[in-house]
């Protein structure tokens, strides 16, 4: 019988790590995909050739525009949203970080709020949830 001895999610699926051990991941360029479940159409529709972002689309691409509000070390300067996935080349630059890395605070429990179906509103609030 074939096992593999690795830490299992939920005593179910082995969830061994794809990033590599050498690599630090500081500074860089990165080729990310971020896929929706099931792979079904939440940021919009195509038509006539045209990508038609829905609430959630547009919420998606305004993310991806101010994405160094939030981290002053990252900038996206390529991506494109698809109905149900979206590709974007991420840029980190550790040189632009006014602290140490490891000073950085992590939240921990946060919730979204708002309709993320892609039919209706999207509030699009963060909010940490420190109990």
């Amino acid at each position: 019988m074939f096992t593999i001895d690795c830490d299992k999610f939920m005593n179910k699926y082995r969830i061994d790590s794809a990033r590599a051990k050498w690599h630090d991941y500081d500074d860089g360029f990165y080729f990310v995909t971020i896929c929706t479940k099931n792979r079904e159409y939440f940021f919009g529709t195509i038509e006539n050739n045209e990508m038609i972002l829905s609430e959630t689309g547009k919420y998606v691409r305004q993310r991806m525009e101010r994405i160094h509000e939030h981290y002053l070390y990252a900038e996206i300067p390529l991506w494109t949203v698809m109905p149900n996935h979206v590709h974007l080349i991420v840029s980190i630059d550790v040189g632009r970080l006014p602290h140490k890395k490891r000073d950085i605070p992590v939240l921990e429990n946060i919730s979204l709020t708002g309709d993320v179906s892609g039919t209706g509103d999207v509030s699009g609030n963060v909010s940490p949830t420190n109990k």
